[in-house]
């Protein structure tokens, strides 16, 4: 029996700083970052439901404190570990992201923008653990890791959010496509 292959979407660095710098923007001009990566994942997770797509194209892991997107956790900590962008307009500050620059919204579309303003009129007062709770009580994708990380695989994050046989593996092959085409020569 042939085993399905895990979906992996193509990572926008440019698309994860316009997020971040969107809800910093609007909470204030620093935001923990722990807050900040349950309000990124949500909005991930909120585009994937809706939409088929992810906002940013990250890997999914559960941690102790909740599911993250990885390379963008992976940006707050060191944010000279990027391409450059994120870095350019955001900077860690102890356990806080603050915005440098403002990147403005081009990178985003309007789904995009109508997720995070969702997000934010409902959880721009909640503290970093407040969210964290939510994610272990209202996520079923994320298991308790015990002090450790286990992924989150995309498929089984795409069914437990309804999505058909049909709807998953058209979103493999879109990010099939996104990676061929991340990966061509110009």
């Amino acid at each position: 029996m042939a085993t399905e292959s895990e979906i992996r979407f193509q990572f926008n660095e440019r698309k994860a700083t316009a997020a971040a710098a969107y809800l910093i923007g609007r909470i204030g001009r620093s935001v923990g970052r722990l807050k900040l990566m349950k309000l990124l994942y949500m909005a991930e997770r909120e585009s994937l439901k809706q939409f088929d797509r992810p906002m940013i194209g990250d890997a999914y892991y559960s941690l102790p404190r909740g599911p993250i997107l990885s390379r963008t956790l992976n940006l707050m900590k060191k944010p000279e570990d990027g391409e450059g962008f994120w870095q350019e307009h955001l900077a860690a500050e102890g356990f806080n992201v603050v915005l440098r620059k403002d990147p403005g919204i081009a990178e985003l579309c309007d789904a995009d923008i109508q997720i995070l303003d969702h997000l934010l009129a409902t959880f721009k007062d909640w503290h970093g653990n407040a969210l964290a709770e939510l994610t272990h009580e209202e996520f079923p994708e994320w298991q308790d890791p015990r002090g450790s990380q286990l992924p989150i695989e995309t498929r089984r994050l795409l069914r437990l959010l309804g999505k058909t046989d049909e709807e998953i593996e058209e979103s493999g092959a879109d990010a099939a496509d996104s990676e061929r085409l991340a990966t061509r020569d110009p």
